[in-house]
């Protein structure tokens, strides 16, 4: 049995209205690895379960549904997605966005050699004007920076599972879970 190397993992909550094209980007991607597609659905109550386990069946690679339902977060989604995965290394990709042709087989070379990898967004397609502008520079050519520390968005991520294990996986927003006094 081959090991799979890359676990590609997509968090979704009510994404049906977007999802599509990155379905449609996923089932593209073309990597001579063993790779996998771990879809997590987030307590959906719209056509997205659906529409996830319609696309199964045209992706490159093994793909499935897993359900992520005692919260209601994105850090949950994606740990539930990890939790479920069988690679190596993981990548993340947001329901919403579009991965580039050859995206897979980017992040998936570069975490043979390196730990943690992020890819640059492109803003402008997806956007309205106003909302690309606001974000147009962040991590478009290098990671961005805040408070003088290296960031990135969780989509577009990827690192070694065994990194993700020692970090504890995808922490929670902090003002979620706090009350305030």
């Amino acid at each position: 049995m081959t090991e799979i190397e890359l676990s590609v993992i997509v968090p979704t909550r009510n994404g049906a209205r977007w999802l599509g094209e990155q379905l449609d980007a996923l089932a593209a991607q073309i990597w001579d690895g063993a790779w996998e597609i771990v879809f997590v659905d987030n307590d959906s109550d719209d056509d997205t379960p659906e529409l996830m386990r319609s696309a199964i069946a045209r992706m490159p690679v093994p793909a499935r549904v897993v359900l992520a339902q005692e919260q209601r977060s994105l850090a949950y989604a994606r740990n539930v997605g990890v939790t479920a995965s069988k690679g190596r290394s993981v990548a993340f990709v947001d329901d919403d966005d579009v991965i580039a042709d050859g995206w897979v087989a980017a992040m998936a070379t570069a975490l043979r050699t390196d730990a943690f990898v992020a890819s640059t967004f492109e803003y402008l397609r997806l956007n309205p004007p106003g909302l690309a502008a606001a974000r147009s520079s962040f991590q478009t050519v290098e990671l961005g920076e805040r408070f003088g520390v290296a960031i990135v968005s969780g989509g577009g991520s990827g690192c070694h599972r065994n990194l993700w294990d020692q970090v504890g996986g995808n922490m929670p927003w902090p003002g979620r879970y706090i009350k305030a006094i």
